[in-house]
C-alpha cells in the first residue's frame, strides 16, 4: 500500500475516533450530569481521553492490517471476530495496565469501558480495510478487461494486416476466373476468419474443437498461397475437445510460425499441433527470415493472457525446433 494512502487512512481513523468519543462523553454526561450538557467539560474530557484512544487506535489498525496481509490473506466473519479477539486482548492488556498505574478506582468498569470503544474502532478498521480491498479488486478486474480487449484488438490486426488481406483478395480474385465455385468456398472461409474472431471477442476461452476449426479455417486459406511450402499436421483428440483454451491463441502460433521463417519447397516449412492430456503443444522448424521485424508483441500478449488466467505457457527451443505449450484452462 502506497505511503500517502496509509497516512490518510490514520487521518480519517483519528478523525473517527475523535467522532466517537465525541458522541461517547456527550452521552455519558447527558445521563450522569445533573445540572445539564456541559460542552466546556465534554471537549475538555475529550481532550483527556483522546490520546488514550489514538494510540491503541494505531496499535489496532497496525496489527490488522499486519493480519490481514500475512496470515488471514482474506477477509470473512471469522477472520474479522478473530482479529476483535486479538486486538482486544492486546489493547485491553494496555488499558488494564494503566488503569493500576494511574491508580484508577475502578479499573474492571474503565477497561470494560475501553474495550467497548475499541471494539467500534476494531469494527470500522475492518470496514476501512475492505473498502480498500474492494477498490483494489475493481481497479485490478478493470486492467484485466484492458489487456483482455488489446490481446483481441491485436488478434483482430493481425488477421486484418494488409499482407493478409492483400494475399487472400489476390487467390481470391484468380479464383473468380478460373474456378467460380473454389471462389465461393474460398471466399466463405474468407468470412469464417473473420466472423470467429468477431464471435468470440467477448469470450475469455472457447472449446478446444472451435479454436482448432477456426485454425484450419485459417490453414486452407495459407494453404493456397503456400502450397506444398507449408505441410501442417493436427495430432487431434476427439476425447480432449471439450477443453478450453483462449481464442486465437493457436492461430497465433501458426501465424508467427509462417511470419518469421522462410516456406519454400526446397525448404518446406513443418508446423505440428500436438493435442495433449494437459494442453497444446505447437511446434515448428526454424529456418528464420532475414527481412523480419522481430518485435515479440504476439508471444507477449499471449503470454501475458495466460498469466492473468493464473497460468503460464512454455517456449523452448530444441534441435532447430521452436516450440510453445499452451496449458487448457478451466
Amino acid at each position: 500500500m502506497k505511503k500517502k494512502q496509509v497516512i490518510s487512512q490514520i487521518l480519517l481513523l483519528y478523525m473517527a475516533i475523535a467522532a466517537m468519543l465525541f458522541l461517547f462523553i456527550s452521552t455519558l454526561t447527558l445521563l450522569t450530569t445533573p445540572n445539564g450538557y456541559d460542552m466546556v467539560a465534554v471537549i475538555s474530557n475529550l481532550f483527556v481521553n483522546l490520546p488514550l484512544f489514538v494510540i491503541p487506535g494505531l496499535i489496532d489498525y497496525g496489527t490488522i492490517r499486519f493480519l490481514h496481509a500475512r496470515v488471514w490473506k482474506s477477509a470473512n466473519i471469522s477472520h474479522i471476530i478473530l482479529d476483535v479477539v486479538i486486538v482486544s486482548a492486546i489493547t485491553g492488556s494496555m488499558s488494564f495496565v494503566s488503569a493500576h498505574v494511574f491508580s484508577s478506582p475502578n479499573p474492571l468498569a474503565q477497561v470494560a469501558a475501553f474495550l467497548m470503544m475499541n471494539c467500534i474502532i476494531v469494527l470500522f478498521i475492518e470496514l476501512l480495510l475492505y473498502h480498500n480491498a474492494q477498490m483494489k479488486n475493481e481497479k485490478r478486474i478493470i486492467e484485466i478487461e484492458k489487456e483482455k480487449a488489446v490481446y483481441q484488438l491485436n488478434a483482430l490486426k493481425n488477421q486484418v494486416n494488409p499482407h493478409f488481406l492483400f494475399n487472400s483478395l489476390n487467390v481470391l480474385a484468380s479464383l473468380t476466373y478460373q474456378n467460380p465455385a473454389f471462389a465461393n468456398t474460398f471466399a466463405k472461409k474468407f468470412a469464417n476468419v473473420y466472423r470467429y474472431i468477431l464471435t468470440t471477442s467477448e469470450n475469455q476461452t472457447v472449446e478446444l474443437k472451435e479454436e482448432l476449426d477456426f485454425v484450419r479455417t485459417y490453414l486452407y486459406l495459407e494453404k493456397m498461397r503456400f502450397a506444398e511450402s507449408l505441410k501442417v499436421s493436427i495430432e487431434d483428440n476427439t476425447a480432449l475437445r471439450h477443453s478450453r483454451v483462449i481464442p486465437v491463441s493457436i492461430q497465433t502460433l501458426v501465424e508467427n510460425a509462417l511470419k518469421h521463417n522462410v516456406a519454400s519447397e526446397q525448404q518446406p516449412l513443418n508446423v505440428i499441433i500436438h493435442i495433449g492430456e494437459d494442453g497444446v503443444t505447437v511446434s515448428n522448424n526454424i529456418q528464420l527470415r532475414n527481412n523480419v521485424q522481430r518485435t515479440g508483441t504476439g508471444l507477449a500478449n499471449l503470454q501475458r493472457q495466460y498469466a492473468i488466467s493464473g497460468q503460464e505457457i512454455a517456449i523452448t527451443k530444441i534441435d532447430n525446433k521452436f516450440i510453445v505449450f499452451l496449458p487448457y484452462l478451466i
